[in-house]
């Protein structure tokens, strides 16, 4: 006997366990924004420290030592985390509130004082770490530089870099091609983790120029001077363009990568349905996996003429072999004949008989076991139970690991359910013709839907449209951030280069010109971004279908519309950006900006 309170702590429970997907995802969305916060930061506080080398060495000049320089960038790094977590974490509650109304949640937005606490710590160690290299570097500012032009930021990217992210990226790349061909989803993790956080960024200044000059090359052709000035520009100082263009290639990555895993589980779907089901008709729950509809659906669809064979399909939690999974649950016989389990050793007439269960081969091969060994399973409901294996099977893109037949169930499993009930028609019967049968006894069952097999289709793989839709916002978010950054980006370097602006102008360049100069540079750079994320996107996404083959992923597709329309997207992101710096520059003094030291 359980009191109200435990039947509500387990309620919670469950409900927890059943949304614990989204937390996962949204940490992970986090820590990619911190990631790309990183980047962000970084890059501004390397661009103000290298503009303020004069004054840092005028500081050392007058007796600052080293730590004293450093501790003024960390103070100054440190009110900028205090102030950005504030204003984080109230536009996080907002985003919070659109998150809730999107789940269509019940109850109100919960505030806990631990998420202020973490947001602060977090938006303020983000920031400080950001700034350890820049502040290093400000603090090896030498007093002498007080009496000459400095710039303590270097394009030159050091031979020791250059092997390393070599090798790291080739690293990378091994894991990733041992992954997918072991069928390791974790080894391909591993080596796109490798290969995009540490290769591409020590690998990413060697790359910054020549993408830089290959991307702006029809710019050049296109827009004259100014084309090219953006051009050189935007590969002048590999380093920064690399730490700029880093954050959107991260977000645009991101995207891609969901975008083709959305498209290939798509048409991963269409091919199993097509190559293994052999039928005309379903009734669809839309419960992925658990009951909805009473046993006697099916039994009352064989009863019509039009109907060959009808089937409902079962799920069941079960512990196997020490390990939580889910089971299909089957009437073995017509199942045999609807779908193409290929069966390697025993038949659908010994999986009828009770307490036996059908096991994938490659299951099978990693437990040792093989036809007429005994299975230890735990059903929730009844208990421990031993089932002999009496069916091995190669295909377990519908079926699953294990398989297990209504005889067996009906002796575990109180209260039997299907979620979904398949039917072929007989020969001859045209299925427009027999819908209207099919609907008369299927309205009876409102949890239901009758659904053609294209319409069965499209209904599973849209199970995974809000998931993509999730994604696609909150990476959104992140790309705006990055975009925020190549502003930023920008600003800054329009301050360092006043006096070439002005001498730019005083050659006779319009103020058109220079808007127009700082605006491709910006679009080169997020389409270096934006290209090299596509990029890494896809052969994530190809990596990880290789790793997930067996599990039903069967067929790589890239929807072309979709990554070109990220590109182009980005593109315009990037003008977007330079508008505000842009204009800035253009309304520079061009005697006032000559002067400028």
């Amino acid at each position: 006997m359980l009191t109200g309170r435990q039947i509500t702590a387990e309620s919670q429970s469950d409900l927890k366990d059943q949304l614990s997907f989204i937390t996962y995802f949204l940490l992970a969305f986090a820590i990619v924004s911190v990631l790309v916060g990183i980047f962000v930061i970084y890059n501004a506080f390397s661009i103000i420290v290298a503009q303020r080398g004069r004054e840092m060495a005028l500081v050392r000049a007058v007796g600052a030592s080293r730590s004293q320089v450093r501790r003024s960038v960390f103070v100054e790094a440190l009110a900028i985390g205090i102030g950005g977590s504030i204003i984080g974490f109230v536009l996080g509650l907002g985003v919070a509130s659109v998150l809730v109304s999107l789940f269509d949640l019940p109850g109100s937005l919960v505030v806990r004082p631990s998420a202020a606490i973490i947001a602060l710590v977090v938006g303020v160690v983000v920031t400080v770490v950001s700034a350890l290299v820049p502040a290093w570097r400000a603090s090896r500012v030498p007093p002498v530089a007080a009496m000459r032009d400095l710039a303590v930021e270097s394009g030159r990217v050091s031979r020791l870099r250059l092997v390393a992210g070599i090798v790291t990226t080739v690293g990378g790349l091994g894991l990733v091609i041992a992954g997918a061909d072991q069928r390791s989803a974790t080894l391909v993790g591993l080596g796109v983790g490798l290969l995009a956080f540490v290769g591409l960024i020590l690998l990413g200044p060697a790359l910054a120029r020549p993408f830089s000059r290959g991307i702006g090359a029809p710019i050049g052709r296109a827009r004259g001077v100014t084309g090219d000035l953006a051009k050189e520009n935007a590969g002048r100082n590999p380093v920064r363009t690399a730490a700029t263009a880093r954050a959107l290639m991260i977000g645009v990555g991101i995207v891609s990568f969901f975008l083709v895993v959305n498209a290939s589980l798509r048409a991963s779907i269409d091919n199993i349905v097509d190559e293994q089901f052999v039928g005309d008709f379903a009734v669809n729950t839309g419960s992925f996996g658990f009951g909805g509809l009473p046993p006697e659906l099916s039994e009352r669809l064989n009863e019509l003429p039009e109907v060959e064979i009808a089937t409902g399909i079962r799920g069941v939690q079960a512990r196997i072999a020490d390990s939580n999974t889910f089971a299909t649950g089957v009437d073995p016989a017509p199942a045999f004949e609807l779908f193409d389990l290929a069966p390697t050793q025993g038949t659908s007439a010994e999986l009828a008989e009770p307490d036996t269960i059908a096991v994938f081969e490659g299951r099978a091969e990693d437990k040792d076991w093989s036809l007429g060994d005994e299975v230890d399973v735990v059903f929730p409901q009844y208990g421990p139970a031993k089932l002999r294996v009496a069916v091995l099977y190669a295909n377990k893109e519908i079926a699953g690991d294990y398989t297990i037949g209504f005889p067996t169930l009906d002796k575990y499993v109180p209260d039997p359910a299907d979620f979904v009930v398949f039917a072929r028609l007989a020969d001859g019967v045209d299925p427009d013709a027999a819908r209207p049968a099919l609907e008369a006894i299927t309205d009876d069952y409102p949890t239901g839907e009758l659904l053609d097999i294209e319409e069965y289709k499209d209904a599973t793989a849209e199970q995974f449209t809000p998931i993509l839709g999730l994604v696609t916002v909150l990476m959104l978010l992140t790309i705006i951030i990055a975009v925020l950054g190549i502003m930023n980006t920008l600003a800054l370097s329009v301050l360092e280069r006043t006096r070439e602006l002005g001498l730019v102008r005083a050659v006779g360049a319009t103020r058109s010109q220079v808007r127009s100069m700082i605006r491709w540079e910006s679009v080169v750079i997020a389409v270096l971004g934006s290209t090299i994320g596509l990029g890494l996107g896809l052969f994530f996404a190809w990596s990880i279908g290789k790793a997930l083959e067996e599990d039903g992923f069967t067929t790589y597709q890239v929807p072309y519309v979709g990554v070109a329309a990220v590109v182009v997207v980005s593109a315009l992101f990037g003008m977007l950006a330079a508008l505000y710096p842009a204009w800035r520059a253009s309304r520079l003094d061009v005697l006032d900006a000559i002067a400028h030291e």
